[in-house]
């Protein structure tokens, strides 16, 4: 970049910058101005007139870019300024880095020009400019509109200026992060702008393909958290039965899967649109209140992806560092992130358009500064990875390279344990010799003791087991069918079963069991676990083992069963 480039930006990144021209006349430029939004004005002279595609000369920070983008117009901005297209690109505008007088991309096809604000942006010179545009891509139906607004505080000056003027700054500001000229030892801090942040690879484009994939990974995430969680309470209407028997341990491990991998793509989207952070606010009350209303949906957004991804990866991990229950409120929370979503796609579909739209610059590296797509297939790479390396506990042929999996498939009688006999205070009365099973059904009720279990008919059935947390295994389990112990007490095998547990510590002490499984065979009182007696973390004597069932739904340490009316 040339001296005159680099005291061109400067200006344009000060927030005191004053024009000072050969005859000493210092002239203010009032640059929130030139880097607000497009006002009725703007729409009214430029924005509103454009039908078709349309062609920003001297665009300066992409204000009537963005403004007819928003209208659904194809637009593209040019300038030389990388100030001023740092602003563009961070604002959503479409923008390119080229002298007006070179070549464009395009030629032929735009339908309308702007030259707006004494063009400064490419050198001051409107007539000399209408000339090129009009030369080069003037043809019947087809337009140049050339616009010279009157100079009032709050606005650029709008008389030519001679081409690449030098201006002078008073007052010591800073410019475009340098310091101004000032007295020895002056140091100037400030906060960051959007055009401080000069990654290429920022802008729509990469925001809009990474969040594509986002959506799409967490969309898969929440239908497969929603039908988990109707597991824990099924509606009438819900198609929940039996069958397939490994049906919610495919949708469970997709459920933690596709949340694992929406990590690295929520990070490299923010990263993408982390310098919108520091854009100034609007001076227009209407255009700052709109303002607010989306920055403040975007929190609410970003909080809530964040709560979900955080605490379900710290529930797979069965860590706890907070006092509410993890299921409703990871449920809650989860409708208010889907929902915010919605708003978000909506708002910013104009913006999105474009960014799919074919490409006017070729998406080229520079040195030590990655491209677009180098940036996308990062953040997709890093979520295939993340995913390989934990999704092994799901999927068994994947254990061996699943070396960040949390349960890797063993444990006693070759079953991973999420809680222990003595964790759940069942140790006393589940090895007490005097045990003995209750099931009631109104006011009939047989006991039975392990030893008499044992002696009834006993079925085998090999069944995955599946935990919320993502981790599942098939196991080979022999029991009584639930269904036969109801007929000892003259129970029809289509009733609904409340099991308790002897666990006297932690949640699901108690469960239901739904008629549609217990009129399924495969529904035990299971009693042996891979041919052994079950193992007392296992839930010796005695636990419920279904298929297509929620592992804490699978009740441990069974003390009584009881037909519900």
């Amino acid at each position: 970049m040339s001296l005159d480039d680099a005291t061109f930006d400067a200006v344009f990144t000060s927030d005191d910058s004053r024009f000072v021209d050969d005859a000493g006349v210092e002239e203010h430029l009032a640059v929130h101005r030139w880097a607000a939004d497009a006002d009725d004005a703007d729409h009214a002279l430029f924005v509103d007139p454009c039908s078709g595609p349309t062609l920003d000369l001297g665009c300066g920070p992409g204000r009537l870019v963005h403004a007819l983008l928003l209208r659904g117009v194809d637009a593209l901005g040019v300038d030389t300024s990388r100030a001023a297209l740092g602003l563009a690109k961070a604002r959503g505008s479409v923008v390119l880095r080229r002298d007006v007088f070179d070549r464009l991309p395009g030629e032929g096809r735009w339908q309308h020009a702007l030259l707006a604000d004494g063009n400064i942006g490419i050198g001051g010179d409107p007539i000399i400019g209408t000339k090129s545009t009009a030369a080069g891509r003037r043809s019947p139906g087809r337009t140049v509109r050339v616009g010279r607004r009157r100079s009032r505080r709050g606005q650029l000056p709008g008389r030519p200026r001679p081409p690449r003027p030098h201006p002078h700054v008073a007052g010591g500001r800073p410019l475009g992060g340098r310091a101004a000229p000032a007295g020895p030892g002056l140091r100037i801090v400030r906060l960051p702008r959007v055009e401080d942040f000069e990654a290429r690879a920022r802008g729509p484009r990469l925001t809009a393909r990474v969040g594509t994939w986002l959506g799409v990974a967490f969309g898969i995430c929440f239908l497969t958290g929603m039908w988990s969680h109707l597991q824990y309470d099924p509606p009438s209407w819900a198609p929940i039965g039996p069958r397939p028997a490994s049906l919610y341990r495919w949708t469970q491990g997709l459920h933690v899967a596709t949340g694992i991998a929406c990590v690295p793509l929520l990070l490299v989207k923010l990263w993408s649109v982390f310098p919108r952070l520091f854009a100034r606010p609007p001076a227009d009350v209407r255009r700052l209140a709109l303002h607010a209303l989306e920055r403040g949906s975007i929190a609410v957004l970003v909080a809530s992806a964040l709560f979900q991804l955080v605490s379900g990866l710290l529930n797979v991990v069965q860590w706890y560092p907070w006092s509410f229950s993890f299921r409703p409120a990871h449920e809650a929370v989860a409708w208010i992130a889907v929902g915010s979503i919605l708003v978000h796609v909506a708002v910013k579909l104009p913006v999105v358009r474009q960014a799919f739209a074919p490409e006017t610059e070729p998406d080229v590296e520079r040195a030590g500064a990655p491209g677009r797509r180098a940036v996308l297939a990062t953040a997709l790479g890093a979520s295939a990875v993340a995913t390989v390396l934990t999704v092994g506990q799901s999927v068994p042929w994947l254990r061996r390279v699943s070396v960040l999996a949390v349960r890797d498939g063993t444990g006693p009688q070759g079953l991973p344990i999420n809680r222990t006999a003595r964790a759940a205070g069942a140790v006393e009365a589940a090895t007490d010799a005097e045990f003995r099973l209750e099931v009631v059904h109104g006011d009939r009720s047989v006991t039975l003791s392990r030893a008499e279990l044992a002696a009834l008919p006993q079925r085998t059935h090999r069944l995955p087991i599946a935990c919320v947390e993502g981790w599942s295994r098939s196991a080979t389990w022999t029991g009584v069918a639930v269904r036969d112990l109801l007929a000892l007490v003259g129970a029809p095998a289509a009733s609904t079963v409340r099991v308790t547990s002897m666990q006297t510590r932690g949640a699901f002490a108690r469960s239901e069991l739904p008629a549609v499984f217990v009129e399924d065979h495969r529904t035990l009182l299971a009693l042996e676990l891979e041919g052994e007696p079950l193992d007392l973390d296992h839930g010796f004597p005695c636990r419920i083992i279904a298929p297509n069932r929620p592992g804490v739904l699978q009740t441990k340490w069974v003390r009584t069963l009881e037909v519900r009316a």
